[in-house]
């Protein structure tokens, strides 16, 4: 008979192994899902672009790029928030309209100065 140290560290390794894929699985679902991927790259005191275009009911991978310095956006009315501990996230805008966003993360003195806005069409 095993010894049950031996019989824990087994049932742990299968919870791991289980664990990483059913992570793979939902990821797997979720890109067959995203209708477009949308990178908002961010550098210190910009984004890359003033103005994002997505349409209403398209399913969007955000992904937040920072290329130097902590940066993070938050838009409520979509249920967008991306920073440096969740760079992407899925979402389907579904209201037209256009939603202003700032970085979230104090990111030295042009901070103020860091806007954008996602227009959904």
């Amino acid at each position: 008979m095993k010894s049950p140290l031996a019989l824990a560290a087994a049932i742990a390794a299968l919870a791991i192994v289980t664990a990483a894929c059913s992570s793979q699985q939902a990821e797997d679902a979720a890109n067959a899902q995203v209708d477009k991927e949308m990178i908002i790259k961010a550098s210190n005191y910009t984004f890359d672009s003033s103005e994002y275009r997505v349409k209403a009911g398209e399913t969007v991978r955000f992904i937040l790029e920072s290329s130097s310095g902590n940066h993070g956006i938050h838009i409520k009315a979509i249920g967008l928030k991306l920073d440096p501990n969740k760079n992407s996230q899925i979402v389907t805008p579904k209201e037209k309209g256009s939603y202003p966003f700032e970085c979230t993360i104090l990111c030295g003195p042009g901070h103020k100065d860091m806007t954008a806005t996602l227009i959904v069409e």
